[in-house]
């Protein structure tokens, strides 16, 4: 993998880094909404994706067979600790938790391991405003980008959940962080709602998750 320096942009301090995975082994752990798009923007990037799954086959037979000629291998049925030990970044797919065992297996070999709301920041000629927490998400999410709109930005919201990797590239990209997202340090903007035991037992540790989404949001 290869991170070039950030280079400033005009305009409102735009800043666009150039991140490559290109002949990069990845792991995509994860096969719902957000591990299918970042299984696709990482093969499109020239990395040799793996994706992987609990479930035995992808519902969507077409969908299987299209990220096959994509050039994404299909792991189902489990997640390999050999297959997480040969890559050199392993990507979550939200509702995989940072703890999860077989994580040890990526982090032994020095594999690095994002999110996808993580990944996506990589690529994004934008800003991005973080909203996280367990309640009202979605309305927060909806009325930031409506206000920068109102003020003549182009902002695009991600509330709902759809992945980051689905971008366009906006001025401006709301994303919603939830319960079982990963965040981004490359947010210029933050905000927290309340944070629920709920969410803090998703990493099956109430301190360190709390840590985190501390980091991720700012005081």
């Amino acid at each position: 993998m290869m991170l070039m320096e950030s280079a400033h942009a005009g305009g409102i301090g735009l800043v666009m880094n150039e991140f490559s995975v290109a002949g990069t082994r990845v792991v995509v752990m994860g096969a719902a909404r957000s591990g299918l798009a970042a299984a696709r923007l990482l093969a499109g990037r020239g990395a040799f994706v793996t994706l992987t799954d609990l479930r035995p086959a992808l519902p969507d037979a077409a969908e299987a067979a299209s990220l096959r000629e994509a050039g994404v291998e299909l792991e189902l049925g489990g997640h390999r600790a050999a297959t997480l030990a040969r890559a050199a970044l392993v990507v979550l797919s939200p509702g995989v938790p940072p703890a999860h065992p077989v994580l040890a297996a990526a982090r032994a070999a020095g594999a690095s391991i994002i999110g996808e709301i993580e990944l996506a920041s990589r690529w994004l000629q934008g800003r991005i405003v973080a909203v996280t927490g367990t309640k009202g998400k979605s309305t927060t999410t909806t009325l930031a980008a409506r206000m920068l709109a109102a003020g003549g930005l182009r902002a695009l919201s991600m509330a709902g959940g759809l992945p980051m990797c689905w971008k366009a590239r906006p001025r401006w990209l709301l994303t919603m962080c939830g319960d079982f997202h990963g965040s981004t340090r490359n947010a210029g903007c933050r905000s927290r709602k309340s944070i629920s035991t709920s969410a803090a037992n998703w990493c099956a540790f109430l301190p360190p998750t709390w840590s985190n989404k501390r980091a991720d949001t700012g005081p």
